[in-house]
């Protein structure tokens, strides 16, 4: 090697500022203060590359403190399973968020202990859908612990009813059919939409039974509306 190349290689590890004192590259310049929030900042979450979808719902859940203020005074113990892991480090989350000093927490933990649906890893690179990710969340919580089962239906659990309504002549509005079903989470159409209310209108609005369509009651097709309505809402 040239004594030229030593002298270029040397000049770009090092700079010299004007009273000649070495400065150090900039990964040696490590400043504890830099990574400290101001004490009025919230706290964030790393995004592991596309992780938004995830770190969006983790945030909600922790400002909803009825939910996260319960979940940490749960004693998760130390179950071996991967609810109980997933329990577990969401506890560590939600500590975090409420009692750090720095500006964001690490995420990847609870990454490498959630699995999907086929017990596969999340991949930290792939985009996924929120409503999927927080139904399997809502699912590992329900199995993690009894209380923690309750404490989630307590805070966002009500009921759905599915409804079969008459629009036959004579009997218009007479309820053929009804299934109530509970639920955790609801999805809300937001394109073309200008606010919460038009978008639960569009939930409930139905889709007529007609034609070929016809439903059946007592042996005979007739025409009816077929709706899913929010019969009680969480608190």
């Amino acid at each position: 090697q040239s004594d030229d190349d030593t002298e270029s290689r040397d000049q770009k590890a090092e700079s010299v500022d004007r009273r000649g004192v070495v400065m150090a590259l900039p990964e040696w310049n490590y400043d504890p203060e830099s990574f400290l929030k101001e004490t009025s900042d919230r706290i964030g979450l790393m995004n592991q590359g596309a992780t938004c979808y995830m770190n969006s719902l983790l945030q909600q859940l922790f400002h909803t403190s009825a939910f996260s203020l319960q979940l940490l005074r749960v004693d998760a113990g130390d179950g071996d399973t991967e609810e109980n892991h997933v329990l577990q480090q969401l506890q560590v989350l939600f500590g975090h968020l409420k009692l750090s000093h720095k500006k964001y927490y690490d995420t990847m933990p609870f990454c490498k202990v959630f699995r999907d649906f086929d017990g596969e890893p999340i991949q930290v690179s792939e985009q996924k859908d929120v409503y999927e990710f927080g139904t399997m969340l809502f699912d590992k919580l329900e199995m993690s612990h009894a209380e923690v089962k309750k404490l989630l239906n307590d805070t966002f659990g009500g009921t759905l009813v599915y409804q079969i309504i008459s629009n036959e002549p004579g009997c218009a509005g007479e309820q053929l059919s009804e299934r109530a079903e509970p639920y955790l989470m609801l999805t809300a159409e937001v394109k073309n939409k200008s606010s919460l209310q038009d978008s639960m209108e569009l939930y409930v609005a139905g889709e007529p039974l007609s034609g070929d369509n016809r439903y059946e009651h007592k042996g005979k097709l007739v025409e009816a509306c077929r709706r899913c309505a929010i019969r009680s809402l969480p608190p």
